[in-house]
């Protein structure tokens, strides 16, 4: 399980950078928030007991957002594909459902330690592989080289889009978008970290991991990682 663990740790780590992430786990710690009960309209919360068994997430926080949980599965994802319905700009509450079924399988990643997730995960990622709880939506499961094609778009369980992940360029971008967005560092003293020489073709090189950090960080929080982060023929 070691090369599943390194996966995780580096999807734990881009959505640490997600802005949107954030201010969910910020909203969901929100004491103000959760002051009364509150219903979805047309949820039907008798599966909530089944779904908590199997969180990934401290049951916490998986019971205080639990009805925005459930009303994501019965309003969004086809219970016989497991696939979205919807593409529209809909929402739960205010929230991406997208960003919530991601936080149903990750929890707070700014309060919660990566080991501790990773204890819980790797026994269920253990028993999928034996076919235990196959097609449970908590359960995280890479995708065939097929299924990569077809379902990295409409797959309603966060999933990998890569058979092997490329960790050492996937860490790369992130360092440098850390040096760069978070500590401030210009492009000369990013380069003199790594220790190459500097010049406009270096610097176009680290901008250009930047950018595909940034595009990781989009997927990332939406469930699929590292998806596609290719420059498209409409960005800057």
């Amino acid at each position: 399980m070691a090369d599943e663990r390194e996966d995780f740790r580096l999807w734990w780590e881009y959505l640490k950078l997600s802005d949107d992430y954030q201010k969910l786990c910020e909203w969901i710690r929100d004491d103000e928030n959760f002051k009364f009960d509150w219903d979805m309209p047309g949820a039907n919360y008798s599966t909530l007991s089944p779904l908590a068994d199997l969180a990934l997430i401290p049951k916490a926080q998986y019971y205080r957002v639990k009805k925005l949980f459930v009303s994501v599965s019965q309003h969004f994802i086809d219970d016989q594909t497991g696939r979205w319905r919807t593409f529209d700009d809909s929402t739960v509450n205010g929230w991406n459902p997208r960003l919530l079924v991601t936080y149903q399988t990750f929890g707070d990643v700014h309060t919660n330690n990566f080991e501790e997730w990773w204890g819980r995960a790797e026994e269920r990622l253990r028993r999928f592989q034996e076919h235990e709880f196959k097609g449970k939506m908590h359960i995280i499961g890479k995708l065939t080289a097929m299924q990569r094609k077809e379902l990295a778009r409409d797959c309603a369980n966060p999933c990998f889009t890569a058979k092997r992940l490329r960790r050492g360029e996937l860490q790369d971008y992130l360092d440098v978008f850390r040096l760069h967005e978070l500590n401030g560092f210009t492009w000369r003293e990013i380069a003199a970290e790594f220790e190459r020489s500097f010049d406009e073709h270096e610097q176009r090189k680290m901008q250009d991991k930047r950018d595909k950090a940034k595009r990781i960080i989009q997927n990332a929080e939406r469930g699929v990682f590292p998806g596609d982060y290719q420059k498209q023929g409409g960005d800057k």
